[in-house]
């Protein structure tokens, strides 16, 4: 079960649930961030945590991943990010990534200390997977490796960053200052990329059909990382989220996943 801290009963989620009735962390901010553990069904072998993109939370990508994990001993966790979910705060709003990663760590901390001697791996979706890098980046050689789908490192909108905020700022009334941070803080995270030295295997789509992060962000990484065990794929008319594809892709998606998780569990061991 994920952890529980907090006892605040008046406290709820943005939907109305009590959080004294939910799994849940209290981040350093005083947030409730609300958490979800999908279970192995076979002896636990390593634990993967689920940091998801930007207007989504983990209920979306997680069940995807537990039903393709669970079954080879992975305990699939994560929580909604601040401000997405059913976890508190300014809703869509994500000013800092170091935010993000630090809450990342802190729930990461939880299950160490329940799963001492269990290899921990990150798997981050566009806006999540820059929160996991920072993760990655503050932890060096904590976790066993990291998979990336679709990282937002950069962004394919760039060349026209200013209009296209404009115009979303004066046609759904949003606030021009949080698309400036938010790719403030995608090219901060592009700075950090020389320092990461942990085995990732990173996921991008085909850069024509991604029209959220462009496949250049993840070829920067790629490159620039100074981790020796590092992979890249990409899939040709692909969109965004991978998991979410047609069935012929995404399966082949799932299979590179799971083959590239229990290699690095076992190198003499294959996915069936």
């Amino acid at each position: 079960m994920a952890p529980v801290t907090g006892t605040d009963s008046d406290r709820c989620t943005p939907q109305g649930v009590s959080y004294s009735t939910v799994p849940h962390i209290v981040n350093s901010d005083g947030q409730y961030l609300y958490c979800r553990t999908w279970e192995p069904t076979q002896k636990l072998r390593a634990l993967p945590f689920l940091s998801h993109g930007r207007g989504s939370h983990c209920g979306v990508l997680g069940p995807i991943l537990a039903q393709l994990l669970n079954n080879h001993g992975f305990l699939v966790f994560g929580h909604d990010h601040v401000g997405h979910g059913q976890s508190e705060g300014e809703r869509l709003c994500v000013e800092n990534f170091d935010i993000l990663a630090r809450d990342i760590l802190q729930h990461v901390d939880v299950m160490r200390a329940r799963y001492p001697d269990v290899p921990i791996f990150l798997l981050g979706h566009s806006m999540g997977g820059c929160a996991a890098t920072i993760a990655a980046c503050k932890r060096p050689g904590q976790f066993a490796g990291m998979v990336l789908t679709s990282p937002a490192i950069e962004n394919a909108y760039t060349r026209s960053y200013f209009l296209v905020c404009s115009y979303i700022s004066v046609v759904f009334s949003l606030h021009f200052f949080f698309f400036f941070t938010f790719f403030r803080r995608m090219l901060a995270t592009q700075r950090l990329i020389p320092e990461l030295d942990c085995p990732f295997l990173v996921h991008v789509l085909h850069g024509e059909d991604d029209e959220i992060a462009d496949v250049s962000g993840s070829w920067k990484l790629h490159h620039q990382a100074r981790s020796q065990d590092k992979e890249i794929k990409i899939y040709p008319n692909c969109r965004h989220v991978l998991l979410l594809e047609i069935p012929e892709d995404s399966e082949m998606v799932k299979q590179d996943i799971l083959d590239w998780f229990l290699t690095r569990l076992n190198p003499e061991m294959k996915s069936t």
